[in-house]
């Protein structure tokens, strides 16, 4: 039978090492949740940049088809223009108008 000597300093001195190497574990997993939190704020702050470009094209492109809408409609003669002309005017309106409202619920989701 081996006889284990332990004392009150040996009990001592494997407590203050499991709490060292429980420290350092701790402290690994603070700094890896911390690069964690880095990446993840290049992830949402890309994601923002992509939006804002996003958002300038597609108000850019809201712009020029209105400003080109609005010159077709000045030499438009409604009692000869084709009735698929005046559809395509119709449907044009229609979709900025919703371009103009799924941009706004984006804006208001995104947007802190």
């Amino acid at each position: 039978m081996v006889r284990m000597a332990t004392t009150h300093n040996d009990v001592v001195q494997a407590e203050r090492q499991h709490a060292k190497m429980v420290n350092l574990e701790l402290q690994d997993k603070v700094r890896n949740m911390s690069l964690c939190l880095e990446d993840q704020e290049k992830i949402i702050v890309r994601g923002m940049t992509r939006f804002a470009q996003l958002t300038y094209l597609a108000n850019t492109t809201i712009d020029s088809i209105l400003r080109q809408r609005r010159d077709v409609e000045a030499v438009m003669n409604p009692f000869n223009t084709p009735r698929e002309v005046q559809s395509f005017i119709v449907y044009d309106k229609e979709l900025i108008e919703d371009m103009k409202d799924v941009m706004a619920k984006a804006k208001k989701e995104y947007v802190p």
